[in-house]
């Protein structure tokens, strides 16, 4: 049943951050280059999230557990991506002064979104590697930063 669930995580992980993209495009950044980076960005962000969890999983010797886990994590992600991109584009329009009172507000549901994805990936990846959620939240908070890092050197 997983295997046939991964396609449709991915499927739907896609779908859902494609749409993000042509939203900011409409919204945010009009130029059409922005929509190319955003796939770009796209592309390699389903790339990097495979390649981590199918290394973690070989880590820890639960490579069985590979297309489970991934399509758990890319599915949970595609839920909570419209909530936290509109808190993310909230944050955006109160730091530019279009909606300043909504800053605070704005900022701590941004925020709580994000802590929430990470306790969601964490749980996700502590029921695959049997390991304690502390540490995988550790690996969850690594993996963002690192996914930060592979978006900042993208063109």
């Amino acid at each position: 049943m997983s295997t046939l669930l991964l396609p449709l995580s991915v499927a739907a992980y896609v779908a859902v951050n494609v749409a993000a993209v042509w939203l900011a495009g409409l919204l945010i950044l009009p130029s059409g280059n922005a929509r190319g980076v955003g796939l770009l960005t796209l592309t390699a962000d389903v790339i990097f999230i495979a390649a981590w969890y199918w290394l973690l999983l070989r880590l820890f010797r639960r490579d069985e557990r590979y297309h489970q886990t991934a399509a758990a994590i890319l599915g949970c992600t595609a839920l909570l991506t419209p909530p936290l991109a509109l808190a993310a584009q909230l944050v955006e329009a109160s730091a530019s002064g279009r909606i300043a009172w909504l800053a605070a507000p704005a900022l701590l549901v941004f925020v709580a979104m994000v802590v929430w994805s990470v306790l969601v990936s964490a749980h996700i990846l502590r029921h695959a590697l049997e390991r304690p959620l502390p540490i995988c939240v550790i690996l969850v908070v690594v993996q963002l930063i690192s996914e930060q890092l592979l978006v900042s050197i993208l063109p």
